[in-house]
């Protein structure tokens, strides 16, 4: 993730984007289900009608709350974010039930800031998220959502089924997060190698933890991370199964992804310099263009919400050749069935975002009919979004896709120039 000030970005910023719905729920983007509570959504994972939840309602931050946030550690924002979205009276989860998970969740990063803003130059900085066990940014969304979890099923002494699947970082960095977690057994997809450009050093630690947890289930796939994710998702989509086999979600489809990725740029927004933050044209308001690396869009739907809560930036989502989120932020258009290439950043290697359909709820004004008419569109073979929500998504989401060679160069480049290296 790269921030710096904008050289021509858009001087309105989107504060609340619902008027309806109750305060601190979760809606389908589908619309086919009842509103759940905080706790409902993190054991559920998808809703009962196969859609991802999205807060119902988002109350803009306040300019005297910002300001009071810039001093707080990272885990401490972390606590303040997720309050926002958790009823003050939630038996299920307390202000200092909240503290517990979130100072545990981050004791074993290497960073004691847990994620650190290195600049570039002056207008370029760097987050760096990948502190944590596994290296990969997805630590940090999924230690507190793995504690959460464990939480929620002591206080209803239950039991869950975690079906995951990843095309890189998220398998390793889910079975790290609930390894010897009460109540919680987890199974992991993922691409062998041959099928996908996984690392091995991906597979390694996917393979170890599987030996080393009981708790903790992996299977190979030959097939593409696209591929995989079509039973997973029939699963989910099968309310009677699913209830059954009390199954549940810690890709981004959880919304304790999604909040805890919000957390990210609030967090960098306010730890950059007051100077690298220049105004756009006829504006007051110092702004950020956050460039965000896209793979199933999660990070991209958490900055939309951090937009939605007031927070001064714009965006620019970041593929690789596998294009289909910037072509249809570029075009209006998304085909179904692409061919998924091989890169040098394989958690990115997706073809079909599926955190699209939160994008196009926000786009649309939480207009879950159209949602579903657009996904139908998708699997029938293609979508085609109208004037109005691509104007809307114009304004707040630019793109671009970058191949290899670009990406080594860029590398190299960086390296050469200010001796640090992206990866």
């Amino acid at each position: 993730h790269v921030y710096g000030a904008p050289s021509d970005s858009p001087s309105t910023a989107l504060l609340c984007c619902f008027e309806a719905g109750p305060a601190m729920k979760f809606v389908s983007v589908l619309g086919g289900a009842e509103p759940a509570s905080f706790s409902e959504a993190v054991l559920n994972g998808w809703a009962p009608d196969g859609g991802m939840y999205w807060p119902a309602a988002v109350e803009p931050v306040s300019p005297r709350t910002l300001s009071a946030w810039e001093s707080l550690s990272y885990p401490r924002l972390c606590e303040e974010v997720l309050k926002r979205f958790i009823a003050a009276d939630d038996p299920d989860v307390t202000p200092l039930d909240l503290a517990g998970i979130v100072s545990a969740a981050f004791s074993s990063f290497g960073d004691a800031e847990v994620v650190s803003l290195r600049p570039l130059s002056d207008e370029l900085h760097v987050a760096e998220l990948w502190h944590g066990p596994t290296l990969a940014f997805k630590d940090l969304g999924m230690s507190v959502l793995g504690r959460t979890l464990s939480h929620l099923l002591r206080r209803r002494r239950q039991r869950l089924t975690l079906l995951v699947g990843t095309s890189g970082d998220t398998g390793s960095s889910a079975m790290e997060a609930v390894r010897g977690l009460e109540g919680i057994e987890i199974l992991v997809l993922y691409p062998l190698q041959g099928c996908s450009s996984i690392s091995p050093v991906q597979e390694l630690q996917m393979t170890y933890v599987a030996r080393a947890a009981s708790n903790v289930h992996l299977i190979g796939v030959e097939g593409s991370s696209d591929d995989l994710d079509v039973p997973l998702e029939r699963a989910f989509r099968d309310a009677a199964f699913k209830r059954a086999h009390r199954l549940g979600s810690v890709n981004s489809v959880n919304v304790v992804r999604l909040l805890v990725q919000v957390v990210h740029y609030f967090y960098a927004y306010l730890r950059l310099p007051e100077g690298d933050l220049r105004p756009p044209e006829g504006s007051s308001e110092r702004r950020a263009r956050v460039a965000v690396p896209c793979g199933a869009g999660g990070h991209l739907a958490a900055g939309l919400l951090a937009q939605q809560m007031g927070l001064p930036i714009t965006l620019l989502a970041a593929t690789n050749a596998n294009d289909a989120l910037h072509r249809l932020l570029a075009t209006g258009e998304l085909r179904a069935h692409g061919t998924v290439s091989q890169t040098a950043s394989p958690s990115m290697d997706i073809q079909v975002p599926y955190n699209v359909w939160r994008l196009l709820f926000v786009a649309s004004g939480g207009d879950a009919a159209a949602v579903r008419g657009w996904q139908a569109d998708f699997g029938a073979g293609g979508l085609t979004l109208p004037p109005r929500v691509r104007e809307w998504l114009r304004v707040r989401v630019a793109s671009a896709a970058v191949d290899d060679a670009l990406t080594l160069r860029t590398m190299l480049e960086t390296h050469q120039r200010c001796g640090y290296l992206l990866d």
